[in-house]
């Protein structure tokens, strides 16, 4: 992202979003299946490693959502000090719409991938980063559409 907030975050946001989430449920299922394979062979000291990271791994649904929400806040908190004059609004609507577009297609390019029988063990274990990523078109929809006002809504006095 800029250092300063604009429209085009939302688009970093849901790449970042997509990204992350397929990263998560393809790499669950790949850890679990390989820590299964050398579990029998690992002293107790690799075997207590396999279940610190397992561990890890299940707290990565929590992360997704701080992500997220850490991403969105520092993109909205960064419009507050953008002087944005009303007439860029027009310009910032044309941005938001393929955005607001391209929402739909990231959760539906999710689901494809989510559905696979093989990735059935990550999805399960990352019940918050599914349903982000299933709604991510309304999650989408209100972070364009706070963005848009706290750019273009000037809260400063005397100016």
């Amino acid at each position: 992202m800029n250092n300063k907030a604009s429209i085009t975050d939302g688009l970093v946001l849901l790449i970042v979003l997509l990204v992350i989430g397929l990263g998560l449920i393809i790499t669950i299922p790949v850890f679990k299946s390989v820590s299964t394979a050398i579990n029998g062979s690992m002293g107790s000291e690799g075997q207590a490693a396999l279940s610190q990271a397992d561990y890890s791994l299940g707290s990565a649904d929590t992360f997704f959502l701080i992500l997220w929400f850490g991403l969105a806040m520092g993109a909205l908190i960064s419009a507050f000090f953008v002087r944005s004059h009303p007439v860029y609004l027009g310009f910032s609507i044309l941005f938001f719409l393929p955005m607001l577009a391209l929402g739909p297609i990231f959760t539906t390019i999710y689901d494809d991938v989510s559905n696979n029988s093989l990735l059935s063990t990550g999805v399960s274990t990352l019940p918050k980063t599914d349903a982000l990523m299933n709604n991510l078109y309304i999650f989408n929809l209100v972070f364009g559409l706070l963005l848009l006002v706290v750019l273009y809504v000037s809260f400063r006095s005397g100016e």
